[in-house]
């Protein structure tokens, strides 16, 4: 079933576990760019292989017929890579390759989008993370779009984001919320249906804001 969805909000992470979160996040994200060439060049070989009696070949239609044979046989690229989001990136890395004329180039590492440890921010389309160093916040924002919350938040990224708050130690001025809503909720017309809601909550200021909230 569809749902559009979005969320975002400002976590504020103790002095102490900041860089920390930071650099757990900023590592998982350069994991799946590194992981996405690996699949890629994979990809690339299996593309000049499955034209190799082709002339004149159409390349980002030679890639998806060639996707939909290996789905309908040995399904090797959805096997061996269960993980859409680098499924998905290794198939950008392959397109940025195809030329007007000859062979597509081989994906290069150049061409991967790695970042800093100390980096302010992972943009990943719909989904988008900000790191403060001098407030010590974290910004998590989802663009509203059809299961756009569960397909963040299963992102390497996500994944690795949501997974460190739950080991953050919270201290006093630490923590926050965040907010968000879907088309479900904005039509309901049950008693308190339809505005935002408090999809996760932290530290003492989660606490006190969620409580205000619901008062």
């Amino acid at each position: 079933m569809s749902i559009n969805e979005w969320e975002e909000g400002e976590i504020v992470i103790p002095s102490k576990e900041f860089v920390d979160v930071r650099r757990t996040v900023v590592r998982a994200h350069n994991a799946t760019e590194e992981k996405s060439l690996e699949l890629a060049r994979r990809i690339h070989a299996d593309l000049l292989e499955f034209t190799k009696r082709q002339r004149n070949v159409e390349w980002s239609r030679a890639l998806w017929s060639m996707f939909d044979e290996q789905a309908r046989t040995t399904r090797r690229v959805a096997r061996n890579h269960s993980n859409d989001d680098v499924l998905y990136r290794a198939t950008r890395l392959v397109e940025q390759g195809f030329r007007e004329q000859g062979r597509p180039l081989s994906p290069q590492k150049k061409w991967l989008d790695l970042l800093p440890l100390a980096a302010t921010e992972i943009d990943l389309g719909e989904v988008s993370v900000r790191f403060d160093a001098t407030t010590r916040t974290v910004g998590w924002k989802v663009m509203e779009n059809n299961h756009a919350v569960e397909r963040a938040r299963k992102h390497p990224v996500g994944k690795a984001l949501f997974s460190r708050l739950k080991r953050v130690k919270w201290t006093r001025g630490s923590g926050g919320i965040i907010v968000g809503n879907d088309e479900y909720n904005c039509d309901s017309r049950d008693s308190g249906g339809g505005g935002n809601y408090i999809s996760g909550s932290y530290g003492p200021i989660g606490q006190s804001e969620a409580g205000y909230l619901s008062a």
